[in-house]
């Protein structure tokens, strides 16, 4: 009997220690004192569950699979804390992360206030704010030409993971913008080291101010959409500044950006020099922007892109700026860096700008100039009241596509001396206008010689130019 009663015992004994655990919710402050002590109690499917404002100065690391990061009863606001995850399933849900302590100022040390490691996968923050990382390296003006201060910038989130990643109706604010002198190098996004990484991104609902740039990619990376975001820019003559970034180039030549999808969004930055969407340099595939604004008193373009591979098709875009082109495209800057000039890796095909509204910009409304080739469509767009050209071709060879625009009032500025200012100014070959009206322009198409500036190409005429 005594012999039946152990080994029940022992059964029941080994059968309690075979079920696991229950998730718990690990209170901050309460039961721990610090995240990083709540941290290293939990179980997969617990919640860290931090109430009011936390200060922990120092890096707490998430390495715990199926772990919830949230508020208590009052919200989250975690000042001087970092974060490194190298988890999968990990969610930051309604909390505020603060690289700045109570009294407002700022950390040199919290250069990244989330990083997340090539390790970590399935990463979600929901309603969240994210505020106020240490500098990085220089000012970050010249990212675009300063391979340090691209890699180095202080950021909000650190993107190294490959993917999944869903960030949805977040708050990312670098408030160096008040300063408005360019002085911090901050990102709110970057992308970077996860090579060719296949996602998917999904960036949603979400409000971003900086002073340099917002989403940065340098590194190839594929299936992402950035859907009903709102970008603020206040650099003032920063070259590198933008609401997205894409410059994978310095760092991965080899690297594509393919299925990215920018829809819905606002940029609306006003700084002097800043560009709503900015392409140094990047293979792309299978870029759209759709349904997007640019409404800007000073942004230097509403998308400026010096690529190669496919180029973007933009659809459905209003852009009123104040300051340069609306849309600035070229290929080859990749082309001349990385491979001798004309090879055709340097190329860009297949440029589509089509239903768009481009109003009342200082200078050209479109330009496209040097190794942009062939499969270039300019069609059912209204320009209205640029400075100069309303759409302009500088350089062969370059085979495009004109048809169904309303050009009104283009071209008539003062301030271009030399430049044969009209409705369209082509130097193109193999290309045909059809459909488009041409009104109050002091010219209506002007075909002028390729300046020949880049590439292999040499000054000529252009050549097959049907107008319809």
């Amino acid at each position: 009997m005594k012999r039946s009663i152990c080994i029940a015992c022992l059964v029941g004994c080994l059968a309690a220690a075979m079920v696991p655990a229950w998730p718990a919710d690990r209170a901050v402050p309460g039961t721990y004192s610090t995240i990083a002590a709540a941290m290293a109690a939990a179980q997969p499917g617990d919640r860290i569950v931090i109430t009011g404002q936390h200060v922990e100065n120092g890096l707490v690391n998430v390495s715990v699979n199926n772990l919830t990061i949230t508020s208590g009863a009052t919200r989250a606001d975690l000042r001087e804390t970092r974060f490194a995850v190298s988890a999968q399933n990990v969610t930051f849900q309604g909390v505020d992360i603060n690289g700045n302590s109570v009294a407002g100022a700022r950390s040199t040390t919290a250069q990244d206030l989330v990083l997340l490691e090539g390790t970590s996968s399935n990463v979600t923050f929901d309603d969240c704010k994210i505020i106020n990382p240490a500098t990085g390296e220089g000012d970050g003006g010249a990212a675009d030409t300063n391979p340090a201060q691209h890699s180095n910038p202080g950021t909000c989130i650190e993107v190294r993971t490959p993917g999944p990643l869903t960030i949805r109706n977040c708050d990312f604010v670098c408030e160096d913008y008040t300063e408005g002198t360019g002085a911090q190098n901050i990102v709110n996004l970057h992308f970077r080291n996860a090579i060719n990484a296949v996602g998917p991104v999904l960036i949603e609902n979400t409000a971003f101010a900086a002073e340099k740039r917002n989403i940065d990619f340098q590194a190839g990376w594929s299936n992402i959409t950035v859907r009903n975001c709102t970008f603020r820019n206040y650099g003032t003559g920063a070259g590198s500044a933008a609401g997205v970034y894409l410059f994978p180039d310095d760092a991965d030549p080899e690297g594509v950006i393919r299925n990215l999808l920018i829809e819905g969004c606002s940029f609306v930055g006003n700084g002097i020099g800043a560009r709503g969407i900015y392409c140094p340099s990047a293979r792309t595939e299978n870029v759209v922007i759709r349904n997007c604004s640019f409404i800007s008193a000073n942004m230097a373009n509403a998308i400026r892109w010096i690529g190669r591979g496919e180029g973007p098709v933009i659809d459905n875009c209003v852009m009123r700026i104040g300051t340069r082109q609306g849309i600035g495209g070229t290929g080859g800057f990749a082309g001349e860096v990385f491979y001798p000039k004309g090879d055709p890796r340097g190329f860009i095909h297949g440029f589509v700008v089509r239903n768009c509204v481009i109003d009342g910009n200082d200078n050209a409304g479109i330009v496209f100039e040097w190794n942009v080739v062939d499969g270039i469509v300019i069609e059912n767009n209204t320009l209205v009241d640029t400075g100069r050209e309303g759409i302009g071709f500088f350089e062969e060879p370059c085979s495009v596509l004109v048809r169904g625009n309303h050009i009104t009032r283009c071209g008539q500025s003062t301030d271009f001396v030399g430049t044969a200012n009209g409705g369209i100014v082509l130097a193109v070959n193999d290309s045909g206008v059809t459909d488009t009206f041409i009104i109050s322009c002091p010219s209506g198409i002007i075909p002028r010689w390729s300046r020949g500036a880049r590439g292999i190409h040499r000054l000529r005429k252009p050549s097959g130019i049907r107008a319809i």
